[in-house]
């Protein structure tokens, strides 16, 4: 499409006053899709009462975000009150919108079915969440099961961030589902890859520290590390989560000079942060992506993972695979790659060109395409 559309994102996950990293990945998916589109998000915010009812309206240099604060005591009610608040905002100063792309439909299905009815616009579904994997669908009460459904019937096309994502999506639907992975800004394949490790081999490892990422597994390979007397080696665990039981623990075992823990970075810091480590360990039980395991790809890292995300299937010679929760292989593998002082340099960035920011937006350009024809 050569002239500029007016998009309207809408999504269940974005930052805000009490997680500033939720669902931070659309917010940089809709700062990298204004380069080529007019874009509104639009979003029903549930973290503060102090702003109850009130719609707020914020342009940044490369959107409008609109959110309708409401709390999250409130029920059903108060919550398609908040929905229709951001719309008739919406409705009243800001031209009408081409289309519509919904991200991530766990909690706000209704609100996006409401208001592709209401605005009248073909709406697009992309789905982040690991809720359509199998043993966790069942667990979901019956409306959301019976909405998320309801949210593939009336989509133009539904979207999976990963092919193992959508293998679990196809079960709840007949319908088909692409896959569009996530991306990875341009200006980072223009930097440096890591250079050679130095003396001490230092590893990386960045999530919420949730029990899914078992960080304990790490400590725990670690601590084996030491228990075999090697010691060349620094981790650094980086989380926006509270990790003063990990801290504790690191204490007890007399880790406090191998073991350090980091605040979240910001995602402009993120490459430096890459830059100063020589491998990354995702120790998780499932994703569906893994965009850390990506951008360390992108910066030369070696990768210890999990068979997660977009490597679920994959057979990449310089990442290592291992078992959930075996601290045993894990710290195999780590004592491994201290040993052969191991990266993945230029072939990891390579290989993650496929994620490349303008690679990403141009097959969504495509999907925009078919639904505006």
């Amino acid at each position: 499409m050569s002239d500029r559309k007016h998009i309207l994102i809408l999504t269940s996950w974005y930052p805000n006053e009490k997680e500033p990293y939720l669902g931070n990945f659309v917010h940089q998916f809709a700062e990298a899709l204004s380069k080529r589109h007019d874009i509104t998000l639009l979003y029903s915010d549930f973290s503060t009462k102090d702003k109850y009812g009130m719609v707020q309206e914020k342009h940044n240099p490369h959107f409008n975000v609109c959110r309708a604060y409401i709390p999250s005591s409130k029920g059903i009610f108060h919550k398609y009150v908040a929905s229709k608040m951001g719309l008739d905002w919406m409705e009243k100063n800001l031209p009408k919108v081409d289309m519509i792309h919904a991200h991530i439909g766990i909690r706000d299905w209704y609100h996006f079915l409401w208001t592709r009815k209401r605005l009248q616009r073909p709406m697009i579904y992309t789905e982040h969440g690991s809720y359509f994997i199998e043993n966790q669908f069942s667990k979901l009460s019956f409306f959301k099961r019976f909405g998320l459904k309801r949210l593939f019937k009336f989509t133009y096309e539904n979207i999976a961030v990963s092919e193992f994502l959508a293998e679990n999506m196809r079960k709840q639907t007949k319908k088909k589902i692409e896959v569009i992975g996530n991306f990875l800004p341009n200006e980072w394949f223009s930097l440096n890859v890591n250079p050679e490790p130095e003396t001490e081999y230092r590893f990386l490892h960045i999530s919420g520290m949730d029990q899914n990422k078992n960080p304990q597994g790490i400590l725990d390979a670690c601590k084996i590390l030491k228990e075999r007397g090697i010691l060349n080696w620094h981790f650094s665990l980086v989380s926006e989560s509270d990790t003063n039981s990990f801290q504790d623990w690191t204490k007890k075992n007399g880790l406090e000079q191998n073991i350090s823990f980091q605040k979240h970075v910001s995602h402009k810091e993120m490459p430096q942060l890459y830059a100063d480590h020589d491998c990354f360990v995702l120790n998780s039980a499932q994703e569906t992506f893994s965009i850390v395991n990506a951008e360390a790809l992108c910066f030369g890292l070696h990768l210890i993972t999990t068979p997660v995300g977009f490597l679920y299937k994959d057979k990449t010679e310089y990442v290592d695979k291992v078992p959930f929760n075996s601290p045993e292989e894990l710290a195999n593998k780590m004592i491994d790659s201290i040993k052969k002082r191991k990266s993945s340099g230029k072939r990891g960035r390579v290989f993650v060109e496929q994620f490349k920011e303008d690679l990403i937006l141009d097959q969504y350009e495509k999907v925009y395409q078919n639904v505006l024809k």
